[in-house]
């Protein structure tokens, strides 16, 4: 039974989260102006590189992360399980951090 809310809650998360990044970028986007717009076609957008790198992050947040719900919720099952067995227990929001960084 708690796994099985453990799932659920990591899941809302998941969707949270990716909803949240979605705003952020139609957000984004429509603040735009016409000289942004034509910026668009330098390697960062015409941003500075610590801005480009957390629009980046948020884009792969919003894309990734609803494509990456069945892979993340199949972790935290196995871990559940090992946890349940004494094994070494690795964090759900570790192995994301992990997945997000590597794609960052």
């Amino acid at each position: 039974m708690a796994q099985t809310l453990q799932r659920y809650i990591i899941l809302a998360l998941l969707i949270a989260i990716a909803a949240a990044a979605w705003t952020l970028l139609v957000r984004q986007r429509m603040g735009m102006d016409a000289d942004m717009r034509m910026d668009m076609q330098a390697l960062t957008m015409g941003m500075q590189a610590p801005l480009f790198l957390a629009v980046w992050m948020i884009m792969m947040i919003a894309m990734m992360f609803p494509t990456a719900a069945p892979m993340i919720l199949t972790f935290h099952r196995v871990q559940a399980g090992k946890q349940g067995r004494g094994e070494t227990f690795v964090s759900s929001w570790v192995f994301v951090a992990g997945y997000m960084l590597v794609w960052g």
